[in-house]
């Protein structure tokens, strides 16, 4: 897919953490279908709880995919995928100053109050777009 898949896949109505995998299935090997399956529950920081954001937690499914280790024994590959996780956490706080979906949106989304707020403001669609587009970008420079 195109460097700007997430971001239109995102657009479509899809979470930030589908988005992020499915855009780089031709990468991971997983199928579209799959990869907005595995990452459904992964939206707003894991199912709404706004803990990780999920722009973030779908990079990691990324690396994951692609330098996971398969063997206990392959202490290479885990480190591999946990260096290439520090560099996308380095970069992502760089640029947005956390990982947490509630302190990047400043908002509650269990709260109506705070999805009406979000809503109003056009968060979903100004920032959370931009985490899911950075998301990608960071994930194109660190895999070069």
């Amino acid at each position: 897919m195109t460097n700007d898949a997430a971001h239109k896949l995102f657009n479509k109505g899809l979470n930030c953490a589908q988005s992020v995998l499915a855009a780089k299935s031709d990468l991971t090997g997983i199928s579209v279908t799959d990869s907005l399956k595995i990452a459904t529950g992964f939206g707003a920081g894991m199912a709404k709880m706004q803990q990780t954001c999920g722009a973030v937690t779908g990079a990691y499914m990324v690396i994951g995919a692609l330098h996971g280790r398969v063997n206990p024994d392959d202490e290479a590959s885990r480190d591999k995928t946990y260096g290439l996780i520090e560099k996308f956490n380095r970069r992502f706080i760089e640029l947005h100053s956390s990982l947490n979906c509630r302190e990047l949106l400043g908002v509650d989304l269990n709260s109506q109050e705070g999805i009406e707020e979000a809503e109003r403001k056009g968060y979903f669609d100004s920032r959370c777009v931009k985490f899911v587009q950075d998301a990608e970008n960071i994930l194109d420079e660190i895999l070069k």
